[in-house]
């Protein structure tokens, strides 16, 4: 029996991609509009690609003295005004609250898979 997590992908992409379409910096919305999440399964396993406009990685890690790239950083939507460069907002980190909710929709359909091969 061979699991796959094809069937939910649209759906965690999606999810992941309105959490930081929410989060991003919105000045014009722009950076906002642009947010895209791809979910893509091969035989290495399954990735999610997001993408955004090019000025999103400087607010999301900062620049200047304020740059500090942290991937376990949590969200931050009021990095406040500094000077000699942007403060990291880290919108690209997901909330806990979408992590434990995309591992909820995951275990379901492990689960459902599982339950399908006992009924074969």
């Amino acid at each position: 029996m061979e699991l796959t997590l094809k069937p939910i992908l649209p759906t965690i992409a999606k999810l992941m991609q309105d959490q930081l379409r929410k989060q991003a910096p919105v000045a014009t919305g722009a950076l906002q509009r642009s947010v895209v999440v791809k979910a893509k399964e091969d035989k290495d396993g399954v990735q999610l690609v997001t993408g955004y406009l090019t000025y999103g990685i400087f607010t999301d890690s900062g620049t200047g003295k304020f740059r500090k790239p942290n991937p376990n950083a949590i969200f931050n939507p009021n990095p406040g005004k500094g000077k000699g460069g942007i403060k990291p907002r880290y919108w690209t980190n997901l909330d806990n609250a979408v992590t434990i909710r995309i591992a909820r929709i995951i275990e379901r359909e492990i689960a459902k898979q599982i339950q399908q091969s006992f009924r074969k």
